[in-house]
């Protein structure tokens, strides 16, 4: 009779850690799972933002030379029309 107590404490015993492992194994995946799209979030927020920046820092860039440039052409300009009016 004690053998039979004992087999069945051995069947629900496994029962329960079966049960339990089922449950660890699930909120596991749960976790890797919500880690992942936080992660995947994160580096889409900061690549959109480097980009944006990157985007102000070349265009920034490109106005600074346009200028520079247009500074030259009006340079240029006057001494030709200079030319112009000694030729």
């Amino acid at each position: 009779m004690t053998a039979i107590w004992f087999v069945i404490g051995l069947v629900v015993g496994a029962g329960v850690v079966a049960a339990a492992w089922v449950l660890v194994t699930r909120a596991r995946a749960a976790g890797m799972r919500q880690m992942r799209e936080a992660f995947t979030a994160m580096a889409a927020e900061a690549l959109d933002a480097n980009s944006r920046r990157l985007a102000e820092l070349a265009g920034s860039t490109l106005e600074s030379k346009k200028a520079l440039i247009d500074q030259a052409l009006a340079q240029m300009n006057d001494r030709l029309e200079r030319v112009r009016q000694f030729v």
